[in-house]
């Protein structure tokens, strides 16, 4: 009689592990945009990469801000609290400096130049009266014809946007409880994926890009059943039709695979709640990571120093494809976004001067180079530069 020196199920989990950590040997994380003493981030979450600016959008939620890292000259500008917590942030096409973002449970449309705090926003509307309280948008991205999608959480629904009617339509209506997040679709685009963070599951659903509708959900991927740690957050998808998935309260980011929903790598993260992500970079090669330190506490702040800053993943040996900005009506309601409410009229914004456009990045960028723990701070008056400060850089 022979006996089996190895029991081979129980040895899967292990071999398992030991190829994830394989295929990441050549993973290089680092810190895009940090915490300091003159700058905190508590939770950045809706990266959104603008190849024409290589630029970086992302939001720091509960903050209310609105930020963009520029690549090319390493420099971080927000915009003022917006005071509401903020969900996504998508650039409106053919409409330079303007953005839908989710504004609460409001969707708006904002006009912010990119480098000065003041940000004009435009309410277009709140979408779901019917649902419960607490109820705000969470995620939002355009698929390739530039057709918005946002989702909420509390009483979840998920949304497209219409020109035929110039407002958002239910897809999914009002599920208790729910907390929809990320979203992506293949590259065939007859796929949509969304996550849904609290039932730890994400939802794979048939997409028909003529009209913009979902249909047949089904579970792509489930957390528990796969014994992952976590909970799914932002998603991003590659070009060999793999999702890579934030994973808050656990630490990873994991790749898994749309075609049969196996998990085929983790990337561990120096941070516990890791929020979202999105491929960028000239080459969008490099996965940038957003997190958080909303839910810590003193001991684990202390532990996570870096939690709450956007990270970038290079050497993955894949890459994403394009992020696309979103087509809309013009029409909305006015707010200045850092003082009172003006809804109801429609407020003409001043084109960005061409100083401000063109030369402030390359002046920051350029004293940053050559003085690296301080940065010009401009103050303008009637559009022009009329006070220059030095502050530490941030």
């Amino acid at each position: 009689m022979i006996v089996s020196l190895f029991d081979w199920n129980s040895m899967l989990p292990l071999v398992s592990l030991l190829l994830l950590a394989t295929q990441t040997a050549n993973e290089k994380i680092e810190v895009a945009v940090g915490q300091s003493e003159y700058r905190t981030f508590c939770h950045t979450e809706a990266p959104h990469y603008d190849s024409a600016s290589r630029s970086l959008f992302f939001v720091d939620t509960y903050v209310g801000k609105v930020c963009r890292h520029h690549l090319k000259w390493n420099a971080t500008y927000c915009t003022c609290s917006l005071d509401h917590v903020l969900g996504s942030v998508v650039p409106v096409s053919n409409q330079p400096d303007w953005y839908i973002i989710g504004l609460g449970p409001y969707s708006a449309k904002m006009y912010w130049d990119g480098y000065i705090p003041h940000a004009e926003v435009h309410i277009l509307g709140r979408h779901d009266e019917d649902a419960g309280a607490g109820t705000v948008f969470n995620d939002g991205k355009a698929d390739c014809a530039q057709r918005l999608f946002m989702d909420t959480k509390g009483n979840a629904s998920l949304f497209h946007y219409t020109k035929q009617s110039c407002n958002f339509e239910k897809d999914i209506d009002n599920e208790d409880g729910a907390i929809y997040n990320g979203i992506a679709w293949n590259s065939a685009n007859d796929k949509l994926f969304l996550a849904e963070t609290a039932r730890a599951v994400i939802y794979s659903f048939d997409y028909n890009i003529q009209i913009g509708k979902i249909s047949n959900r089904s579970v792509l991927f489930d957390f528990k059943a796969n014994n992952v740690s976590g909970l799914p957050d932002g998603m991003a998808m590659d070009v060999d039709d793999n999702l890579w998935v934030a994973a808050i309260f656990g630490s990873y980011v994991y790749q898994i695979s749309t075609r049969n929903g196996t998990l085929l790598r983790a990337v561990k993260m120096p941070a516990r709640d890791v929020t979202s992500v999105i491929w960028g970079g000239p080459k969008l090669d490099i996965l940038f990571v957003t997190s958080s330190q909303h839910n810590l506490n003193d001991e684990e702040k202390r532990q996570q120093p870096r939690a709450g800053s956007v990270f970038a993943v290079r050497g993955l040996g894949t890459r994403g494809r394009r992020g696309n900005n979103a087509a809309i009506c013009t029409a909305g309601c006015a707010e200045d976004g850092c003082s009172r409410s003006r809804c109801g009229q429609e407020v003409a914004s001043p084109p960005a001067s061409e100083f401000r456009r063109r030369w402030l990045p390359i002046l920051s960028g350029a004293f940053a180079f050559l003085r690296r723990d301080s940065v010009l701070f401009w103050r303008f008056s009637r559009g022009k530069p009329s006070k220059i400060e030095l502050l530490p850089w941030a």
